[in-house]
């Protein structure tokens, strides 16, 4: 009883239904489209599962 240990069979990684982000200079379509791209190159996501947002309060 001691000595036993668990038996893992298989983890699993969470799956990333779709990204949310909100930065300063957003309304500006090349920062925009920028970070949408970093974006789907550091998550794997499609350009359609990601929305980048102006930051509320941003100038």
């Amino acid at each position: 009883m001691g000595n036993s240990a668990p038996y893992v069979v298989k983890e699993l990684e969470p799956e990333i239904a779709g990204i949310i982000i909100s930065c300063e200079g957003a309304e500006n379509k090349v920062v925009a489209a920028s970070v949408l791209e970093a974006a789907q190159v550091l998550f794997g996501v499609s350009a359609n599962h990601i929305k980048v947002l102006k930051m509320e309060g941003a100038k």
